[in-house]
């Protein structure tokens, strides 16, 4: 499973080492708790890694004087006219970042399909608007 960059669970680990033992005709002699995995994980030098797979590109330089700027930019409103919109996004086929290895795997791209929730509201938090989902285009105009 290593080879194949598949990401595995504790949970995954015990479920299988259920049905091999319920084949085997044996899962009456064993108990699949915690304690059974962290020997069994323990025994086959196995732990939890977190995968690394995408770097970190922020660029750093020169973002001191940046910040000092907007925060002077931002002052000179009253905070009723300054708003705050973020993003987040909800992963919902994104596997896990650790795994159950031997030793450190490379990463894998991921499935990064998503649901967007775009947040807004003003400095001072009295006018909230409501969430608003953001979608693809149907036909992406890049595509005429």
């Amino acid at each position: 499973m290593e080879q194949k960059k598949a990401r595995l669970s504790k949970a995954m680990m015990k479920a299988k080492a259920q049905q091999f033992a319920q084949f085997l005709g044996c899962e009456a002699e064993f108990k699949f708790f915690n304690g059974w995995y962290s020997s069994f994980a323990k025994r086959n030098r196995f732990k939890e890694i977190t995968i690394h797979g995408e770097s970190r590109d922020a660029q750093i330089e020169g973002i001191e004087d940046r910040i000092t700027e907007l925060k002077a930019k931002i002052a000179s409103y009253p905070l009723s006219n300054v708003y705050n919109m973020n993003e987040m996004a909800y992963f919902y086929n994104l596997a896990p970042d650790k795994t159950i290895a031997r030793q450190q795997i490379e990463g894998a791209k991921k499935d990064k399909t998503r649901i967007t929730i775009a947040l807004t509201c003003n400095a001072n938090g009295t006018d909230l608007f409501q969430l608003l989902i953001l979608g693809h285009a149907a036909k992406p105009r890049c595509f005429k």
